[in-house]
């Protein structure tokens, strides 16, 4: 239970503190977008090479087209399709009467122009196999962990799609997949190879299936944090191999007093492109350097841009394949547009799909009840932590 009046000071020195680097940070956009429209007006083609070849721990963008670039909203869709998919999960939990874990995938398939039904669909599994509890870390057998589930319903996810993408491609109109979040598996760096491998192999699989359909696949941000441009303008800005700090400062360490970057500190791709996009235009295609995409195919590679929706400015995730198309980069522009218009702010699809997947606290509840009651029924005792018990009653 929050006591705000205890917490009331600590508000309002966060807001002071925001509204006094306010300036600052309006500063540095504005200097960022200078030195966006000096790259453009150099070889920025070079300036991308260089970059890909940089050995650097953090991100930087390299350059798919001029990085001043701006594409204006394309015209509206007619009939068309857009599908999504979604995940939730209620996590293993050993204090629970059961040790298992439910992934549970939120699907929507919306055709627009045409009679054909709307579907709103969840797809629960159930987890409980001891290959699927249990997994081997340094040579010692451990109970699965929330990483590893949440690999899991990355597959999960992707299965979902690809059985999307065939009913679209049978309705032979345009068709658009959106992906919550990024769709850059960065989180698939921590697994083993063997794992990695294995949700690598599938997600590939997807996106090899979605370049056959020519059915664009895009994952949508909000709020995006990343600062993949802004790390390439500072390099930039400090002459790249000829950095003194090695470019390590954009690792998280301090800028050098005397740092030519240093007028670019602490602002994201956002605080940028909030400012220099226009109503409903979307910036260049920028490429990602995450180390995981190496281990895909190179027209699979993932490649973004900064999206100005007319309520936010957002991060749109695309493969390489797609961006090449200007076809299929305009059809993901413009799907985006009319779903953040249908969402009041943020993509229908996306919002359904969620609604779907979700998992209130009530709903996990009645699960293990469910289980409880099964359970009983088979006359096999059932036991719970007092830890679990005491969650779910309260008394003084």
């Amino acid at each position: 239970m929050l006591d705000f009046v205890k917490l009331l000071p600590h508000i309002r020195e966060m807001v002071a503190e925001q509204a006094h680097l306010r300036p600052q940070l309006d500063q540095a956009a504005g200097a960022a977008h200078k030195a966006l429209l000096e790259i453009a007006g150099n070889d920025w083609k070079a300036l991308s090479d260089r970059i890909r070849s940089l050995p650097v721990s953090h991100l930087m963008a390299s350059f798919c087209e001029p990085p001043d670039t701006q594409h204006p909203s394309p015209e509206r869709q007619g009939s068309h399709t857009v599908i999504a998919a979604d995940g939730s999960q209620i996590p293993a939990d050993r204090h629970e009467i059961a040790f298992c874990y439910v992934i549970n995938v939120g699907t929507v398939f919306f055709p627009y122009g045409s009679e054909d039904r709307v579907r709103l669909e969840s797809h629960p599994s159930l987890y409980f196999h001891d290959e699927e509890m249990l997994e081997e870390f340094d040579g010692e057998i451990q109970p699965v962990t929330p990483r590893r589930i949440a690999s899991r319903r990355l597959q999960a996810e992707c299965r979902a799609l690809i059985h999307l993408l065939e009913e679209a491609a049978a309705r032979d109109a345009p068709a658009v997949a959106l992906v919550d979040g990024t769709i850059i598996l960065w989180s698939l760096e921590a697994e083993s190879a063997a794992m990695r491998h294995e949700v690598l192999s599938e997600f590939e699989a997807l996106l090899n299936r979605a370049k056959e359909l020519r059915i664009p696949v895009a994952g949508y941000i909000s709020r995006p944090g990343s600062s993949d441009v802004i790390n390439t303008l500072r390099a930039w800005s400090c002459g790249l191999e000829k950095a003194p700090c090695k470019l390590k400062c954009s690792s998280g360490r301090a800028a050098l007093p005397d740092a030519a970057c240093r007028n670019l500190q602490n602002i994201t791709d956002l605080s940028l492109f909030s400012r220099a996009l226009n109503d409903g235009h979307r910036s260049a295609v920028f490429g990602s350097q995450s180390k995981i995409l190496s281990q895909l195919d190179r027209s699979n590679r993932i490649t973004f841009f900064y999206l100005d929706t007319g309520k936010e400015t957002a991060r749109v995730e695309i493969p390489a394949w797609v961006a090449e198309d200007e076809e299929l980069t305009d059809r993901v522009h413009s799907v985006i547009l009319d779903q953040v218009r249908k969402g009041l702010g943020y993509p229908r699809a996306l919002i359904e799909a969620h609604e779907q997947a979700v998992v209130r606290g009530a709903e996990r509840t009645a699960f293990f009840q469910f289980v409880q009651r099964e359970l009983l029924m088979q006359r096999i005792p059932v036991i719970s932590t007092r830890k679990a018990v005491s969650k779910r009653s309260r008394s003084v």
